[in-house]
């Protein structure tokens, strides 16, 4: 994200994307992480209802955001490799950031009712059949309160329609059109270039090294993601099993996840050298600055001892 940002030549469609997706990335680690670690440890939400609203709708934001952002580069991807002269207009730095703050706005306002609808209920974690009884941070449709106890139990037909169609919309619906595209981009790379498609074999080799780098990620996305979707459907569509082995795979499924947002800066230094560069340029450049800082910190004591 900052090597985006402080690198102007870094700033093309590509990277435009890669700066949108590490947002996301960013904001999932930062506001959602920690706080899952602490309902983890004390089975409970001890952090009261405003930061679970903010929980709630930041962790579905930055999914939604992601996943719509690799659409975004895949599509990118597709109109780079298949249809470059055509393209070239469309594929501009405004064009990018337009499309870049609609998916955005969009994510944002759709994804209001979650930050609204999220509530503290008393309750066994989960909304189970558990005996322990605590107060925990939950999306209002996803639970049924018992009007004389006041306790909250597991709301079926809410908890299916809502992962349900967050499975649809948040992985299975943009995860096919992706790989639509990429399909149709593979062809049209074993086709080879046409005679309107006349580049240089450094640019199609830069076209390839980029399209690696998209895919793979999409990939990862795809990979990480895939078991807790799996288990949401499991749970709310076969019913919950309170089973210590399905309690484990709730907890990896949901490492994997996380860890999804962690992978995505190691693959961009790993697979692009473009990104590497900067990367160490932006370094290199901190260190000297704070080597000259330290000179002139320098010569000013030893003009100043010397004027005394």
């Amino acid at each position: 994200m900052i090597v985006v940002l402080a690198n102007a030549q870094m700033r093309n469609t590509t990277n435009i994307l890669i700066f949108s997706l590490a947002v996301a990335d960013m904001a999932f680690i930062v506001i959602c992480v920690p706080f899952a670690a602490v309902v983890y440890v004390t089975d409970r939400w001890p952090l009261g209802l405003y930061v679970c609203r903010i929980y709630y709708y930041s962790a579905y934001v930055s999914v939604y955001c992601s996943v719509y952002t690799l659409v975004l580069m895949s599509l990118d991807r597709f109109m780079a490799v298949v249809y470059p002269i055509q393209c070239i207009n469309v594929r501009s730095q405004r064009n990018t950031t337009i499309a870049v703050i609609i998916t955005w706005t969009v994510v944002l306002v759709t994804n209001i009712p979650l930050f609204v609808g999220a509530v503290l209920v008393r309750g066994p974690p989960g909304g189970g059949e558990s005996s322990c009884i605590t107060e925990y941070c939950t999306y209002s449709g996803l639970v049924s309160i018992d009007e004389q106890t006041n306790i909250a139990r597991d709301n079926p037909h809410g908890g299916r329609m809502f992962f349900l169609l967050f499975f649809l919309f948040g992985y299975l619906f943009p995860f096919i059109i992706i790989c639509l595209l990429y399909i149709f981009l593979i062809l049209r790379l074993r086709c080879g270039p046409s005679s309107k498609m006349a580049h240089s074999a450094e640019s199609q080799r830069s076209k390839k090294r980029v399209t690696h780098l998209v895919v793979t990620v999409v990939i990862v996305f795809g990979i990480s993601w895939l078991p807790i979707h799996v288990i949401f459907l499991t749970q709310y569509f076969a019913g919950d099993p309170e089973t210590p082995l399905f309690r484990v795979m709730q907890i990896l499924g949901n490492c994997l996840a996380y860890g999804n947002s962690s992978i995505n800066p190691i693959l961009y230094a790993f697979l692009s050298e473009k990104f590497r560069t900067a990367f160490l340029r932006l370094i290199c450049s901190r260190k000297s600055n704070q080597r000259e800082e330290r000179l002139k910190g320098k010569s000013f004591d030893n003009a100043t001892a010397i004027a005394m």
